[in-house]
């Protein structure tokens, strides 16, 4: 089922709500909302900028009796690269906003992060109010690991070997393949 707007919108609702029980001091205080996204026309990036963007007028009134200013910052693909964060400090970024979003594979498209390294930083979020967080953080989906989909439809497809990569992996760019060809003449 795919899901609307207006229901993300409030599944939006539902992860801001315990950002929204602290009551600032003095002054406006700041509600750092982080996003990392793709790109700017990316799939997942402009709905999501449209469900977030009804969810703050929605929850306008409320944040303004508040005196809570929200700020979205963007962590695109792009920016991240220009970046010179390790894994940890790019979950560090997430971690100094009030609730985090991350709408896009992020370790598609930056070649300087290790995977697994960035994956295990990305634990720290578990209970950081945002998506993902706690058991989605393990979702296959998000990970991009393409084995659980198979094992899901085993009747349905060929025979599959799964074979874990080890701790050292390198950069395709780096691995040498040959290929041998064998050919079987029946006389």
């Amino acid at each position: 089922m795919m899901m609307t707007y207006d229901d993300e919108c409030l599944q939006l609702q539902v992860l801001a709500t315990p950002t929204l029980n602290y009551k600032p001091s003095t002054g406006k205080q700041e509600l750092r909302i982080g996003c990392v996204h793709g790109n700017a026309h990316g799939n997942s990036w402009a709905p999501f900028k449209v469900a977030l963007s009804k969810t703050l007028t929605a929850l306008e009134k409320e944040l303004k009796d508040r005196n809570i200013e929200p700020v979205i910052v963007e962590y695109s693909i792009k920016e991240i690269r220009s970046q010179t964060w390790t894994e940890a400090d790019f979950v560090n970024e997430l971690l100094g906003c009030h609730v985090h979003f991350i709408v896009t594979h992020v370790h598609q498209g930056i070649e300087f992060f290790n995977a697994k390294k960035l994956l295990a930083e990305m634990e720290r979020l578990t209970y950081h109010p945002g998506w993902p967080s706690g058991d989605k953080l393990c979702c296959p989906i998000f990970q991009q690991d393409k084995f659980p989909y198979l094992v899901a439809v085993q009747d349905m497809c060929n025979p599959t070997l799964y074979i874990p990569l080890g701790s050292e992996v390198k950069p395709l760019s780096k691995v040498r393949v040959t290929v041998v060809l064998l050919v079987c003449v029946s006389l």
